[in-house]
């Protein structure tokens, strides 16, 4: 398992070299906001690696059934849509990070 923003950085795409790939949000990284991060997942892992982040449960479904081990890896609406407008201008950001 590794970070896949040192390549994003490099402008090399590792995002699909495999089944997944993880980037974090961590304070200490380039789009940093505290802690966090998104998966890039085939589709048909999907729904396991929501059932995880969700404390195993099968909500998407409507039944709050427990399924799986999980925990609440989820971040806050509003990091998520502070995140989302970061990315807006990732290029721009990128640009003023490698010079």
């Amino acid at each position: 398992m590794k970070d896949c923003f040192r390549k994003a950085a490099s402008r090399r795409n590792s995002l699909n070299y495999g089944t997944s790939a993880f980037v974090s949000f961590h304070h200490t990284k380039p789009i940093g906001f505290g802690e966090g991060g998104a998966v890039i997942i085939d589709r048909k892992y999907e729904m396991a690696v929501r059932q995880s982040i969700n404390f195993g449960y099968d909500v998407p479904k409507g039944d709050v059934r427990w399924l799986a081990e999980g925990s609440n890896y989820k971040m806050s609406d509003v990091q998520a849509a502070f995140i989302y407008a970061y990315l807006d201008g990732f290029h721009d950001i990128l640009d003023a990070n490698m010079s």
